[in-house]
């Protein structure tokens, strides 16, 4: 049964050798034992390095920071020439929206204040010439 929510996770391996079938192999079966949709995985190599390989799958929805290890350690368990890894979550189109709207808020929070900051800047300035324009009496 496929969990409502998931999430995206791209793992990028850099190999000591350029990857060969077999690597790929090894990577898709332990984008298998992560994932919560097999037809989610995508492995590949760098057409620029043949040394850097693509995955690319979805799991089931969770903090980052709890799955993190678990992947790691799943990706480069039994990966022969692993020279190093790197892993993120990219954005749902979702979390995407959500972000884009949490800037423009704030966007128009600092308006909002910037044009009352000049406002009583302006409304200051008009007081002190008005003390100046003031005729003695």
């Amino acid at each position: 049964m496929k969990p409502k929510r998931t999430r995206k996770v791209h793992v990028e391996i850099e190999l000591s050798v350029p990857a060969t079938p077999g690597h790929l192999e090894v990577l898709r079966s332990a984008a298998e034992s992560l994932t919560c949709n097999a037809e989610s995985i995508s492995t590949s190599v760098d057409p620029d390095d043949p040394r850097i390989t693509d995955t690319e799958f979805d799991i089931p929805w969770a903090r980052q920071e709890d799955v993190v290890d678990r992947i790691m350690h799943t990706m480069k368990f039994d990966l022969e020439n692993f020279r190093d890894i790197s892993l993120w979550f990219p954005k749902t189109e979702a979390e995407e929206r959500r972000d884009q709207r949490h800037l423009e808020r704030a966007k128009e929070r600092r308006r909002e204040r910037a044009a009352a900051r000049k406002a009583e800047s302006d409304a200051r300035f008009a007081a002190l010439l008005a003390r100046f324009n003031h005729p003695a009496t």
